[in-house]
């Protein structure tokens, strides 16, 4: 994070960059020298003289955040009536035609002028689809049975059942999950990821995932 302290890196800086920063900083807490320190209180008065209203300048963050905001009440209120974002959630594959349809209905609630902005910040087709699948998240009863013929026949142990049980929850929440997170933490602490968890089936194992991922663009 000593990047942040450096005058250039705050030149160019957008919103999804702060909170990247904000998250990375807020584990690095814990860390903090807790030393005694004394209540200081203050009693100042008001000498403030006459206000004068004055119009300040967009600010590209907060701008950004309004956006954001918008789309996502939208996803939030229509995840279970709009068929694209059912679909999405469901794990079924898109057509472009879906997904242009709901790219038209994003753009024009999240009230960009234009459609280069939108697509800078939110990606363009077939990115969106994996955009809106992390907002609203896979239905869970979706996610059970992309893993259900792998699960079939109770051949696995506790540990690697956890495993997929933990791919489920990760996918019920944010939707989509990349490869290299099966070799990492929360998903696991192996050291080998999921090739140690699943030395004989992990290339069928990837193969699914990698299809849930597929299904979140237009085919």
């Amino acid at each position: 994070m000593l990047e942040v302290t450096a005058d250039e890196w705050w030149e160019n800086v957008t919103l999804p960059m702060l909170e990247t920063a904000r998250l990375k900083m807020r584990l690095l807490v814990q860390f903090a020298d807790r030393k005694f320190r004394p209540v200081v209180q203050t009693n100042l008065a008001d000498t403030a003289g006459e206000t004068t209203e004055v119009t300040l300048p967009e600010l590209e963050g907060v701008t950004l955040h309004s956006h954001e905001k918008k789309v996502r009440a939208f996803l939030d209120e229509h995840k279970k009536n709009n068929p694209t974002i059912v679909k999405l959630r469901a794990n079924q594959p898109l057509t472009r035609a879906e997904l242009q349809e709901l790219d038209r209905l994003l753009f024009e609630v999240s009230g960009f002028e234009s459609r280069t902005e939108f697509e800078k910040y939110f990606g363009a087709q077939p990115d969106l689809g994996k955009f809106v699948r992390g907002a609203v998240g896979m239905d869970r009863g979706a996610a059970k049975a992309a893993f259900g013929e792998f699960l079939s026949g109770s051949k696995y142990n506790s540990a690697q059942i956890d495993f997929i049980n933990g791919v489920i929850d990760y996918l019920t929440e944010r939707g989509t999950i990349k490869i290299s997170q099966l070799y990492d933490p929360p998903i696991t602490s192996h050291p080998d990821g999921v090739e140690g968890i699943f030395p004989r089936d992990y290339d069928s194992l990837l193969s699914i995932v990698r299809s849930i991922n597929a299904n979140a663009s237009a085919s």
